[in-house]
């Protein structure tokens, strides 16, 4: 027996952030001690507030990305970069 089933495509549509621009220091919190597994001790992170970050933000590691659902931990061996969707991006 053979069957065959077509569904529909529903792409998935996601709202571009505004690109209100300003400066990355918009969004730091402040600093706190981590756990580094690089230097095998605490150090200090930059804490981000998410929701100041904006399309084309970069900043690099060592920091903590804090928001109400998640936080995103970012080693100092690592980049960040916000795109117009307010994914980040993070290379190593």
């Amino acid at each position: 027996m053979r069957a065959t089933l077509r569904v529909p495509v529903r792409l998935l549509k996601l709202a571009r952030l505004q690109n209100k621009g300003g400066h990355i220091r918009e969004a730091v919190k402040g600093e706190r001690q981590a756990f580094s597994g690089i230097a095998c001790d605490f150090i200090p992170f930059t804490v981000y507030d998410r929701y100041k970050l904006f399309p084309g933000a970069t900043f690099t590691g060592p920091a903590i990305v804090e928001e109400r659902e998640s936080t995103v931990i970012v080693g100092e061996d690592a980049e960040v970069r916000v795109d117009e969707f307010g994914f980040l991006w993070i290379e190593m």
